[in-house]
C-alpha cells in the first residue's frame, strides 16, 4: 500500500509507521476518554434502544458529552419486551409481533430475534444488557478486524478491566425480574 503526500507525492517507510504509531496512540488517547465519560455515569459513544442524545454546554460555554434521557415511547417497548418475555414468549415471536404492529427495532430497522436475546455472555442485546437495571458497563467487548477478511468482531475483555457505575435514568424492568431472567438466558 502506497500513501501519498503534498511535498514528495509519497510517504516512506519510516513516515508510514509513525503515521501508525500516531493512530495507535489516538485510539488509546479516546478509549480512556470514554472510560472517563462512563466513570461519570455519562455514556459512552453507544446509544442505545429507549433514549436519546442529551445536548447542553457547561459553564463555560463547552458541550457536555454524553448525556442521555430516556425516550418514553421506545421504554415502554423495552418494558414490553420484558413483560411478554418473563412468561415465556420467544425472542422471535416478540420480534414477529413488533415488527406486525409497524414498531420500528433500533436505529429504524425491523426487529429480530437476535436484537432481543444478544447473547448472554458478551452482555449484549436487550433482555442481557445491564443498563436495563440501572447498571452502566463498559471495557466489556474488545473490537477486533480479521486482517483477511475485513471483518471485524467483538471478543471479551478480562472481567477485571470493565467498569460499571450505577445510573438513575434505566429503561427496563425491576432489578429482582432481570435476575430472574439469567437462568433462564443461560439454558439453566
Amino acid at each position: 500500500m502506497l500513501l501519498f503526500c503534498v511535498c514528495s507525492s509519497r510517504i516512506c517507510h519510516s513516515n508510514f509507521r509513525k503515521l501508525k504509531l500516531l493512530l495507535k496512540d489516538l485510539a488509546a488517547k479516546s478509549h480512556r476518554g470514554f472510560g472517563d465519560q462512563v466513570e461519570q455515569g455519562r455514556s459512552d459513544c453507544g446509544l442505545y434502544y429507549g433514549y436519546a442524545v442529551v445536548k447542553s454546554l457547561d459553564g463555560s460555554g463547552d458541550p457536555v458529552r454524553g448525556g442521555r434521557t430516556g425516550k418514553e415511547t421506545e421504554a415502554e417497548v423495552v418494558r414490553r419486551v420484558f413483560r411478554e418475555f418473563v412468561p415465556g414468549a420467544c425472542p422471535r415471536a416478540i420480534a414477529r409481533r413488533l415488527n406486525g404492529e409497524g414498531i420500528s427495532g433500533p436505529l429504524g430497522k425491523p426487529w429480530m430475534d437476535s436484537t432481543i436475546r444478544g447473547d448472554a455472555k458478551r452482555g449484549i442485546g436487550m433482555i442481557n444488557n445491564e443498563l436495563r437495571i440501572g447498571r452502566l458497563v463498559w471495557n466489556r467487548l474488545r473490537y477486533v478486524k480479521n486482517p483477511e477478511t475485513g471483518i471485524v468482531c467483538g471478543r471479551r475483555r478480562n472481567p477485571a478491566s470493565s467498569v460499571s457505575v450505577p445510573i438513575s435514568d434505566c429503561s427496563g424492568p425491576a432489578e429482582g425480574r432481570f435476575h430472574g431472567l439469567q437462568p433462564e438466558m443461560h439454558g439453566q
